[in-house]
């Protein structure tokens, strides 16, 4: 069955699965394209001190336009469009004292083609710098344990066929590696993402605690799979039943946010990646997108194992769910994702994780939510919706100026 395609290093980018069947011998290509959510809170220098919320993020807009990093202050989204060549700056509900300020910046939107992804993140590192010549970010303390890093992910193709839309089987793969890798990233996390509200646990939500990891997986794998359409998303809906069943009125608050999957036009739904802790630095920022970005093409070449054997043939890794995941392990998944994409750095990802310590199994206490989260989250859903018109607005022009591409392409997850 065809998924996912890439061919490294020539033309357009890919990202592939050596797998198909007599009934779809073809591969086809696809690529992603990517944005990211980073809240912060800050203190104003000294030339900045005693300004209010709207003075100051007006300000920063205005040095980072000089700076030809191109910004845009949003309080609104209602009947808006969003250009996806800039940054957004929005107000941020964090806790806020002693002169301390919350924003959002959402990014312009990235994309892996060719070198673009070197090219997205060379504009965090200038919009960084011009930050810090105006505000210290503050990197410890209640307010910035409020605060998160958010990448969007969308799957976008494929190339060969414009009317065609996202296969469901690369989204069984990626949810499997999710929860079964869970606890491996959670061991690359601060406690305060491990038991934050906000990114709860797909592995041990309500519907998927109770059950063995090779339980888990084989229900992935039962889904059956149905033909996605404008019309029809019932594989996605129960893959998200089963990952992010709603809380407090909404599936989104999990480390793995699928819920957009079932967006009305398919091709421009994301996976959200919602559990790194909030980004103090440059290097962070395009750390934890390089890291998403690695793992979902590196679930895309391993084949987890449930109950019972997948039917398909099967050309590459396979993991066996009954054993537990090792840190090594998530580590090989990583790298191998990783080289699929020119622009990250998969020897930084590997020396990120090797030498970590696996934590034990088990549900965090989470906070229960409350009334007082309420502003919290809707600013949470208006930056979702302007990250979304943003990798819509990118995914219309994409398909007017991508060629077409019929040939196949092969390769295999490194050991």
């Amino acid at each position: 069955m065809a998924l996912l395609v890439a061919r490294p290093g020539e033309g357009v980018q890919s990202y592939h699965f050596n797998r198909s069947t007599p009934e779809s011998p073809k591969l086809h290509y696809h690529f992603h394209i990517f944005g990211t959510e980073l809240e912060v809170l800050v203190k104003p220098k000294i030339h900045l001190q005693g300004c209010d919320w709207d003075t100051l993020v007006k300000y920063l807009r205005d040095t980072l336009n000089q700076g030809e990093i191109y910004a845009e202050v949003v309080e609104n989204t209602k009947d808006r469009e969003f250009d996806f060549k800039t940054w957004a700056i929005t107000s941020e509900s964090i806790i806020q004292k002693d002169g301390e300020q919350g924003f959002e910046l959402i990014s312009h939107i990235g994309e892996t083609l060719l070198d673009r992804v070197g090219e997205a993140f060379s504009s965090y590192k200038r919009l960084w710098q011009c930050l810090e010549n105006e505000v210290d970010i503050v990197d410890s303390g209640p307010g910035y344990e409020s605060c998160g890093t958010h990448v969007h992910v969308s799957v976008f193709g494929p190339i060969t066929d414009r009317s065609e839309v996202q296969p469901f089987n690369y989204y069984r793969l990626l949810a499997k590696a999710v929860v079964y890798f869970e606890r491996c990233i959670d061991s690359l996390m601060p406690l305060h993402r491990r038991q934050n509200k906000f990114c709860r646990s797909n592995r041990y939500n309500s519907e998927l605690r109770s059950r063995s990891m090779p339980q888990i997986i084989q229900d992935i794998d039962n889904i059956e799979e149905q033909p996605q359409t404008h019309e029809t998303a019932d594989s996605f809906t129960k893959l998200i039943d089963l990952l992010c069943p709603s809380e407090n009125g909404s599936g989104r608050w999990y480390r793995w946010n699928f819920t957009n999957l079932t967006n009305s036009d398919p091709r421009h739904s994301t996976i959200e990646f919602r559990q790194p802790p909030g980004s103090t630095t440059a290097h962070q920022a395009t750390f934890w997108p390089q890291f998403a970005l690695a793992f979902i093409h590196g679930a895309a070449l391993y084949n987890i194992k449930g109950i019972s054997p997948v039917t398909d043939a099967w050309s590459g890794p396979e993991i066996d769910s009954s054993q537990p995941p090792t840190m090594d392990l998530l580590c090989n998944l990583l790298v191998s994702g990783g080289k699929l994409v020119r622009g990250v750095d998969s020897g930084l990802i590997r020396n990120f994780v090797e030498g970590k310590k696996k934590l034990d199994e088990g549900l965090y206490d989470e906070e229960p939510f409350g009334p007082e989260d309420n502003a919290y989250i809707s600013n949470i859903e208006r930056d979702g919706k302007v990250i979304a018109k943003k990798l819509q607005a990118r995914a219309n022009i994409l398909l007017e100026e991508l060629p077409f591409a019929e040939e196949d392409a092969t390769i295999q997850a490194s050991s």
